[in-house]
């Protein structure tokens, strides 16, 4: 469930605060803020990230959890300051029922199931987005972003209170690594983990502009820039660029991948391999 609207209002509640000062606070309109507390509209990713940051705060936390019954998670304020965030504990205690399941006769299997409370209340939701991320040359979301759906990651898998978010992937630039209508599960970067981004690795990167780009990172800022490069061999179609640091808005990690097309490599290979030999016997047919 979305508890956007619903946390929306009770944080500004919480902080004794009116619609047009948290609006202020946030450089924007007052009916923009009076239509999220309304339901009528969600912000971008950017305007939930500034949202969460403002409440000090977490992104699935805003979206994914009923705060006004979970206080414990918001920030308490000390001597005028901000104390630092507080985010839930992620060490789940999974305690299943097995239960035995007859193959054939002769032949049973146990599974687990039914994951106890405790790891329900302490493993880490993530929202599942309607947007997508590009694979190619960038694709435009819309202001407004909706929850589709959510999954849960027990603890072990993630970071410890850093924000994720679940996302489709659209276009095969990054095929076959990553397949096109697949889901990738992004956690998102501080600016000052830019510099220390691992090379080579596949992130998410917004432009200024609102494009979404998919694609392996070259880190390059010590000279002010990233290198944006795609995994399909067609380079042609799919040519590497760059991405100057003032271009860039927000950076996310790409940390798992979901997909029901399993990649197949092989068949690239043996295609392009075909491609090369009836190219060679073209030349020989022509020169004999």
């Amino acid at each position: 469930m979305n508890y956007f609207k619903e946390n929306v209002k009770f944080l500004r509640a919480n902080k004794g605060l009116s619609q047009q000062q948290i609006a202020d606070g946030l450089a924007l309109g007052r009916s923009t803020w009076t239509g999220y507390e309304a339901g009528d509209s969600t912000p971008n990713i950017s305007g939930l990230y500034a949202i969460a940051e403002y409440f000090d705060i977490t992104v699935s936390q805003l979206l994914e959890i009923d705060l006004s019954t979970n206080v414990h998670l918001i920030p308490k304020e000390a001597d005028g300051k901000k104390s630092k965030k507080v985010h839930p504990i992620v060490h789940p205690t999974v305690h299943p029922n097995p239960k035995n399941f007859q193959l054939q006769e002769g032949i049973t299997i146990s599974m687990m199931v039914e994951p106890s409370a405790d790891y329900l209340a302490k493993s880490a939701v993530i929202p599942i987005t309607d947007i997508s991320v590009a694979a190619g040359s960038g694709v435009f979301n819309s202001d407004f972003i909706e929850n589709v759906d959510s999954l849960r990651l027990p603890g072990p898998l993630i970071k410890r209170g850093a924000t994720y978010l679940c996302v489709k992937i659209k276009g095969p630039s990054m095929s076959p690594t990553l397949q096109d209508a697949g889901y990738v599960i992004i956690r998102h970067l501080e600016r000052a983990e830019w510099a220390k981004m691992p090379d080579e690795r596949i992130f998410v990167v917004s432009d200024n502009e609102g494009k979404s780009y998919l694609k392996r990172v070259k880190n390059r800022f010590k000279q002010g820039f990233i290198v944006l490069k795609s995994d399909n061999p067609d380079q042609a179609s799919f040519p590497n660029f760059n991405l100057n640091s003032d271009e860039i808005n927000s950076i996310w990690y790409v940390e798992w991948y979901l997909s029901a097309k399993m990649p197949n490599i092989h068949d690239q290979y043996y295609s392009r391999l075909q491609k090369l030999e009836d190219i060679v016997d073209i030349w020989v047919s022509k020169n004999k």
